[in-house]
């Protein structure tokens, strides 16, 4: 019996140390963890199995290395990290700049700008008139054509003379009859033979013969319809067998311009209307590609009802009419001289209060909205008045950032726009607003 209950105790010792572990093991692996834990928590390293070098914590080593330099103890074979002399206060200071947002801007300088006025127009004949008939009959020789440079006084049609010409010659007889009633009434009047009466009827008839005269000899010229200035014929309606008249509205000879002097027209917006004078110089240009000079000849008193705006005509020279009516014109018209800033249209910017302007670099390198007027706008860049005379002005990045910012400032050497970019030319002239 001893022997079987020892046999027996001896096989349930093992299951009983197996289940004592198998409970245990995850208690053992807990311990395990909670150790490295506080070890690693405590920041001490102990190098070549020694604990009597102790090597600072982590953090201290990432602060100290931002600062200092680290040096190697070559007795212990352990690295200790060298304190440098920055402070906690500096590395913020660094963190803090180095988190600005960087912008790029550049100096600009204000400068005498000539303000012009422009004015969209177009270029129009000084005269334009259709050549009538100032006597009724028929067309029997059209003598110039369409384009045709035609000078005062040149035959355009010739009418059917008719009955004209013996008009001519009858009153022209009745005149040398009672011219000489006049003269004989008149001889014996003076020797007392004839009334004075007598005398003045003589003289009536005379003067009433020498008036028909006249009017045959305009009747008869009147067939010869002769151009009243110098131009181009632009139409050409008459032709061989037409009927003038001068009792209705019928067909014309011929419809004539005069190019010289050229008119440039365009209308000028009553804002703008009180800058201009009567015999103020100007330019002109055409898309044909001429550019003149001359003087405004005439300003229209009265504005259009439906438009507001008033006709402006600026007189130029087109003596060898190279210059065509109806082309598309821009006139310039110089006026005083403003002071102002000429900036690439890219700085501009709105604010919150949907104000065009454009953001600065103020004092401590904070940003700063100032509203603008623009004056022009071209190819040259936008003129701008309402600036300080020297400003800052941010040209890229001025988007992505907002007023009262604090910056980091990366400035361009060059101060205002380039000379000569964007196709500028001319710094002293620059164009108004358009009218």
């Amino acid at each position: 019996m001893s022997d079987q209950s020892h046999r027996a105790q001896s096989k349930t010792a093992p299951s009983h140390r197996k289940s004592f572990l198998k409970g245990n093991s995850s208690l053992l692996a807990m311990f395990i963890l909670g150790f490295i834990a506080v070890w690693m928590l405590s920041g001490e390293i102990v190098v070549g199995g020694s604990d009597t070098d102790k090597v600072p914590p982590i953090a201290s080593q990432e602060n100290n290395d931002s600062s200092g330099g680290s040096s190697q103890d070559s007795a212990s074979g352990a690295y200790s990290i060298a304190s440098g002399p920055s402070t906690q206060t500096d590395t913020k200071e660094a963190a803090k700049v180095k988190k600005l947002f960087t912008v790029r801007a550049r100096l600009f300088i204000s400068r005498p700008r000539r303000e012009v006025l422009h004015i969209r127009a177009r270029s129009q004949a000084d005269v334009s008139v259709e050549v009538r008939a100032e006597t009724s009959g028929r067309v029997v020789k059209i003598l110039v054509r369409k384009g045709d440079l035609i000078k005062q006084g040149q035959v355009l049609c010739k009418l059917d003379e008719g009955a004209r010409q013996a008009t001519l010659s009858q009153a022209t007889a009745l005149l040398a009859q009672t011219k000489s009633d006049y003269l004989a009434a008149a001889k014996l009047s003076r020797r007392g033979f004839s009334a004075k009466l007598n005398v003045n009827a003589k003289k009536a008839a005379y003067n009433g013969a020498m008036a028909s005269v006249k009017k045959a000899r305009i009747d008869l010229d009147f067939t010869s319809i002769r151009a009243p200035f110098t131009g181009i014929i632009e139409e050409q309606s008459a032709k061989v067998g037409d009927y003038l008249s001068v009792l209705t509205a019928g067909k014309t000879c011929a419809k004539l311009v005069k190019l010289h002097p050229l008119l440039i027209v365009g209308d000028v917006s009553e804002r703008n209307i009180a800058k201009l004078t009567v015999g103020q110089k100007g330019r002109a240009e055409l898309v044909t590609g001429e550019k003149v000079r001359g003087h405004i000849r005439f300003i229209s008193p009265s504005a259009k009802v439906e438009t507001r705006t008033f006709r402006v005509e600026l007189e130029v020279d087109n003596k060898k009419l190279k210059m065509r009516n109806g082309v598309t014109s821009d006139i310039y018209v110089p006026l005083k001289s403003t002071i102002g800033h000429q900036i690439s249209p890219a700085y501009l910017t709105l604010n919150d209060a949907g104000e065009v302007g454009v953001r600065s670099i103020g004092k401590g390198n904070i940003v700063r909205f100032l509203p603008v007027k623009i004056l022009e706008q071209g190819k040259a860049g936008v003129w701008v008045a309402g600036l300080p005379q020297k400003i800052i002005i941010i040209t890229v990045g001025n988007d992505y950032v907002v007023d009262g910012q604090k910056v980091q400032v990366v400035m361009d050497r060059r101060t205002g726009l380039k000379r000569g970019a964007s196709g500028m030319k001319n710094h002293g002239a620059s164009k108004h607003e358009r009218s």
